[in-house]
């Protein structure tokens, strides 16, 4: 590893950098990590990047740390370090959403049941 001219550190979102909990949208970064991350962010050694089965648009305000390279949805989508513009595999959207609203109306009536629509995730 001393010899590398270069390290990429690749790390997950869900119980690696967040602790595990019962509902997605309650997934907080911890405070000390999120300080790790601005250190290895701004390291000139190291590509940081992090790997998630989420979405990016839910992934990246959750992080908020500048010069990281995101990959949402399973590496269906990705966002650049310093881009605005996520790249990403639309073909199935459409489709998503429209199954996503059935399984919604489909739950509605089920006590604590909910559709977590992570876009293009688990699709092949």
């Amino acid at each position: 590893l001393k010899a590398a001219p270069r390290w990429l550190v690749m790390l997950d979102f869900d119980g690696t950098l967040a602790p595990i909990v019962e509902h997605a949208r309650d997934a907080v970064l911890p405070a000390a990590a999120k300080q790790h991350l601005r250190k290895l962010a701004a390291s000139p050694a190291l590509d940081l990047a992090i790997v998630s089965g989420r979405a990016i648009a839910d992934l990246h305000p959750r992080i908020g740390v500048d010069g990281i390279d995101f990959s949402g949805n399973h590496g269906r989508e990705r966002l650049k370090p310093g881009s605005s513009r996520t790249e990403l595999d639309s073909s199935v959207r459409v489709i998503v959403a429209q199954v996503c609203e059935q399984v919604r109306k489909e739950v509605s009536g089920i006590s604590g049941g909910y559709v977590e629509d992570k876009e293009l995730a688990n699709r092949g």
